[in-house]
């Protein structure tokens, strides 16, 4: 059973964290451990810390700007036109299955525009879609059995849903189709390139789905609190177009400010860590993900997170008299009030680039099952959807999202990024530690032992997905 098996790397992972036996370790790699060059507490809490960072600056392989959005490939074989083939669509009935179903009553814009794109694909490839909405995809596949032999084009929401059906072989690799290169415009190449593992991919995102959009994390300012303090309006945005908008800027404002600096989920603080380029994964040759959790720089930012901490307090949701707000847009959106506006995850240095971590549970992901009847007819479908909503549902979804400035939006969604431990459950193990009250600045003893967690979680599930053979 799909459920009751992917439970299974939940509660080893769970285990792992409860032990305390282990010690520190390196990235899970051929690489000698002892390359790894690790910061300890009396280097981190020192004063003088530019041979620190000027180190970890040079050590990881993969930087923030491999991660962005990239040109997408033109596919090699044109859409067919398939005379009115039947292909099913199964999709989650939240909030977040609007991507691709409405009701036939639903009026809004948003549901307008869907409306609109399945009947121009329809008249253009002739596709015509019989939508199913079910609360729960994936035990609505585990119940019907439906991977053994099913036309249907799965959806499913990013909690969990879709990364259950993936870790226990439900869906297809969809590079195995090099004819219909999935990379059209329209589909989110960050997660192309992140989400990978083994050569294999099996999962998409992009512009047709909304949530794509509001899951990205952001910092939210009050504009009225920032000229209280003798700062021009603008200011910050300007300082993101100039690539100087930091941690330390950040940090600067919330110390100048009298009332609640920084606010917004449990999530927060660690998303100011993956927002200053700490990397939880490496991709090594071979499409080979590799845990990269214990390294200087990643150790030297969660001090300065640590520190931010100290300023701040305990995060608290107080969306009305805070300075700064980190949450999702869609958090953002509906929990602000007042003159406010949104800026990028500030970077650790100037020029440094941004990096905005996507919220895996609120992202709507498209797949298709791996005993699918008609694979080509369902890949063409998702060429076709992606192409066709950049012009139509992204741009009323950015027009939704514009805060004031389109520049500073754009900025932040060329600089998204999904969490590759979130999509195989584990990301817990990370986030866990930003919620740790230690006094004390071992942090090298702390990242040590979260990646050694991480590594045996993550070794547990990508064993589920591509079987014992690494290779492929």
């Amino acid at each position: 059973m799909i459920k009751s098996e992917y439970n299974i790397i939940r509660i080893v992972s769970f285990f792992l964290m409860l032990s305390l036996s282990l010690g520190l370790v390196a990235c899970s790699s051929s690489e000698d451990t002892s390359e790894t060059d690790a910061v300890s507490e009396s280097t981190v809490a020192a004063t003088d810390t530019d041979a620190v960072t000027d180190k970890a600056d040079t050590e990881t392989s993969v930087s923030v700007s491999d991660m962005a959005d990239l040109e997408p490939k033109p596919s090699n074989k044109e859409i067919e036109n398939w005379n009115g083939a039947t292909l099913r669509v199964l999709c989650s009935a939240s909030e977040l299955g609007e991507d691709v179903y409405f009701s036939e009553s639903s009026s809004t814009e948003y549901s307008r525009l869907v409306k609109e794109r399945d009947a121009e694909l329809e008249e253009k490839y002739g596709i015509k879609l019989e939508k199913i909405s079910v609360n729960d995809v994936c035990a609505y596949v585990n119940e019907t059995n439906q991977t053994d032999s099913s036309p249907s084009l799965v959806y499913a929401t990013g909690d969990g849903g879709m990364s259950d059906l993936m870790l226990y072989g439900a869906l297809e690799d969809l590079y195995a189709y090099s004819d219909r290169t999935v990379t059209s415009a329209g589909v989110s190449v960050s997660a192309l390139r992140q989400l990978s593992v083994y050569g294999g991919l099996y999962m998409l995102t992009g512009a047709p789905i909304r949530s794509s959009v509001e899951s990205t994390t952001v910092t939210a300012y009050n504009k009225n609190a920032l000229t209280g303090l003798g700062y021009e309006q603008g200011y910050l945005e300007s300082l993101v177009k100039d690539g100087k908008w930091t941690y330390d800027v950040m940090m600067k404002l919330i110390k100048e400010f009298s009332g609640v600096g920084l606010s917004g989920s449990e999530d927060t603080l660690y998303s100011v860590w993956k927002g200053m380029g700490a990397l939880t994964v490496e991709k090594k040759t071979g499409d080979v993900p590799c845990v990269a959790v214990y390294n200087s720089r990643n150790i030297y930012y969660f001090g300065l997170v640590h520190d931010l901490y100290s300023v701040v307090g305990d995060i608290s949701n107080d969306s009305v008299s805070t300075l700064f707000y980190i949450n999702t847009l869609l958090k953002v959106k509906n929990s602000l009030s007042g003159d406010m506006s949104v800026l990028p995850m500030p970077s650790y240095h100037e020029g440094g680039e941004y990096a905005c971590v996507l919220d895996f549970g609120s992202t709507f992901f498209t797949a298709i099952p791996s005993g699918a009847e008609n694979k080509e007819l369902a890949l063409d479908y998702l060429r076709g959807m992606y192409s066709h909503s950049i012009e139509t549902v992204y741009e009323k979804t950015i027009e939704d999202y514009n805060f004031g400035d389109r520049e500073v939006l754009d900025i932040i969604l060329k600089s998204r990024y999904f969490d590759f431990f979130d999509m195989y459950g584990i990301g817990h193990i990370m986030k866990t530690a930003f919620s740790a009250k230690s006094e004390t600045a071992d942090f090298d003893k702390l990242l040590g032992q979260r990646a050694k967690f991480a590594e045996q979680a993550l070794d547990i599930a990508l064993k589920q997905t591509v079987g014992e053979n690494t290779n492929r």
